[in-house]
């Protein structure tokens, strides 16, 4: 009898899912052909790791792999691998199933999805895209993209359903439909989805608490790319980009200028006639160089346009990529109706936006703008609009992967000097950075300035801590920056002032939590990271979400949000409607 040791399960960019029988007692994972899994991925070492299986389960060893083998975002040497467990080699994710008897059985893939996928891998394995291939309709990534979805987006889970092999397809609180939402506000058989043509139509099932679009209830609705319905507690954003090919291809007339304000690391800084950023050279072996001082003048020029790694810690994609697609693909102008913004981002947010108001200023376009802004550069923006005077220039906000009210990571990368306190987090990041470039980074002004508003800190009792409230948990010379810090966010309007579109990532391991033991003085003893997939790796999801913007969830990590083909169609749609 042949053994069944469980499986598997390889996740690709767009969510489908192949089963690996594990029938085997030993098999290999890496790039190499050889192996008994071959990962197509430039990331993963010839021969990356090892499962070996047995009657009390199965391991899950490293082979000395040069970026790292990872079971729920912590780097590991031997594992065993428990139900569920997710695996990340390279940009690969695999998840373990067990084997088990009378489980419910998963859709799996067609075949043709399956040739798909192996293809879309082999793609991956030519390494990063040019600017060149930006244009090519017929990409893989494009014709993955292009499968008709909805992303369903509850405050605790955010996935994806294609609207594909079948033509009608439920939505309600039963575990029958097609789409389960387990919300006391959503009807056992609350509404129904049906493909008509080439069309989708959503029709509520005389539900009783309604179905939305928007803020308007709807008995029917023929659905458009991007239109969100409000089931229950939960956002159903519909997702065909067929529906604005033919606006893109139509003959170009006027459309808004754009201003592009990248993120934390996104703009070249120069010391004089020396570029110290992007430079990792310059980084590990003169941090002082990045030191924030009036007596260490750095200047912003330009954005970055190539791509920055830092080893084993995450990837960075040039900022660039954002106007060469608009260029090719909508006709923009570089100098002309497109504008990169760079600032200091080691600096305080205000004076970036100061910057940014000046620099729309000169610009003096004579229509409003659309600002299209990444990480960092999401308050930047928001500051300006809020602040600033910006609302009379601005006609949307896209915001990708925004801290808009700041996040969990950020107090940890404040206290360079308690690593012992963070075993989890910093295992991978003391490896690659030393003590004295963590505390120059922790001297920035900008650091204090993206706690969270919200509750992500708790104590040992579980209450919540407000940082910018209790001051307590950093020493009295930083009380200043503090200060800042809560200035900037009382200042910050905490719902959308201007239309606004929220782009973010989920499916990454992300910290979302930190519980805290303090001491009676309140400085922190022992900190213990909580970590789920409602985030993009850096920014959780529910700091992502701005109050009254239209949502755009994406599963995407965040330093390639904004070069991610879902994301691209959507600038189309917000630029071309």
């Amino acid at each position: 009898m042949m053994a069944n040791y469980g499986r598997l399960v390889l996740i690709s960019p767009d969510g489908t899912e192949h089963d690996i029988p594990l029938i085997t007692s030993e098999l290999t994972l890496g790039r190499d052909e050889s192996n008994d899994i071959v990962l197509a991925d430039p990331k993963v070492s010839r021969l990356h790791a090892r499962v070996e299986c047995g009657d009390q389960g199965c391991v899950l060893i490293d082979e000395g792999s040069a970026n790292g083998t990872f079971v729920e975002g912590e780097i590991i040497e031997r594992v065993t691998l428990h139900p569920g467990s997710l695996i990340n080699l390279g940009n690969s994710t695999l998840r373990f199933e067990p084997p088990a008897t009378g489980r419910r059985k998963r859709a799996r893939p067609g075949t043709a999805d399956r040739q798909l996928l192996h293809q879309f891998l082999d793609e991956i394995a030519q390494g990063p895209e040019s600017s060149e291939s930006l244009d090519k309709n017929d990409s893989l990534r494009d014709r993955l993209v292009r499968v008709p979805r909805l992303v369903i987006y509850t405050p605790t889970q955010t996935w994806e359903h294609r609207l594909q092999n079948q033509d009608r397809w439920t939505v309600g609180r039963s575990k029958d439909n097609d789409i389960v939402i387990d919300h006391q506000k959503v009807s056992r058989q609350h509404a129904q989805i049906e493909r008509e043509g080439d069309a989708f139509v959503i029709r509520d099932l005389d539900s009783a608490n309604g179905t939305f679009l928007g803020q308007q209830r709807i008995d029917q609705h023929t659905l458009r790319h991007a239109d969100t319905l409000n089931v229950g507690h939960a956002q159903i954003i519909f997702k065909d980009v067929a529906q604005i090919d033919q606006a893109v291809a139509a003959p170009k007339t006027t459309h808004a200028p754009v201003i592009v304000v990248p993120g934390s690391l996104g703009s070249a800084l120069w010391r004089g006639s020396e570029k110290i950023w992007p430079s990792m050279r310059t980084v590990l072996s003169h941090p002082e160089k990045f030191e924030f001082s009036p007596d260490n003048p750095i200047e912003a020029r330009g954005i970055v346009s190539e791509v920055v790694v830092v080893p084993k810690l995450f990837e960075i994609e040039s900022y660039d990529r954002i106007g060469n697609h608009l260029e090719a693909a909508l006709g923009y102008t570089r100098g002309q109706d497109l504008l990169e913004f760079a600032y200091d981002w080691r600096g305080d947010v205000r004076l970036a936006a100061q910057s940014l108001a000046e620099t729309v200023e000169q610009w003096d376009p004579a229509v409003p703008v659309v600002i299209i802004a990444h990480s960092l550069g999401c308050l930047v923006t928001r500051y300006y609009v809020d602040c600033l005077g910006g609302q009379r220039r601005v006609k949307r906000l896209i915001l990708m992967g925004g801290p808009n009210y700041g996040g969990p990571t950020t107090p940890l990368m404040l206290l360079p000097d308690s690593l012992s306190l963070l075993p989890r987090f910093f295992t991978a990041l003391g490896g690659a950075l030393n003590q004295k470039v963590l505390r120059i980074f922790a001297s920035f002004p900008v650091g204090a300035q993206m706690l969270p508003t919200y509750p992500a800190v708790f104590d040992q009792h579980g209450q919540p801590l407000d940082l910018y409230e209790d001051r307590s948990w950093l020493p009295p010379d930083e009380q200043a920056r503090l200060q800042a810090g809560y200035e900037l966010h009382q200042s910050l309007n905490h719902k959308a002032t201007v239309p606004t579109t929220c782009i973010f990532g989920y499916g990454s391991q992300t910290i979302t939590r930190l519980n805290v033991e303090r001491d009676k003085e309140g400085r922190w003893q022992k900190v213990d990271i909580v970590s789920t997939s409602e985030g993009d790796g850096i920014v959780p999801a529910q700091s992502a979400i701005l109050e009254g913007a239209e949502i755009h969830p994406v599963r995407q990590g965040h330093n390639q949000l904004y070069v991610d083909q879902d994301v691209l169609m959507r600038l189309n749609y917000e630029l071309v409607g």
